[in-house]
């Protein structure tokens, strides 16, 4: 019974931590978005 409960926490342990990569990625993706419009719009002021 402990061992169950223990699987049953390393696999929502690893879940979370899928999860939290997935939207640390998601962050990155969407700031590295904004950066690059803004580098976008500071090049055609030229």
């Amino acid at each position: 019974m402990g061992r169950q409960l223990g699987t049953e926490g390393g696999q929502f342990a690893v879940s979370a931590a899928v999860l939290v990569i997935a939207l640390a990625v998601l962050m990155a993706l969407v700031v590295l978005g904004f950066f690059s419009l803004a580098v976008l719009r500071e090049y055609e002021r030229g």
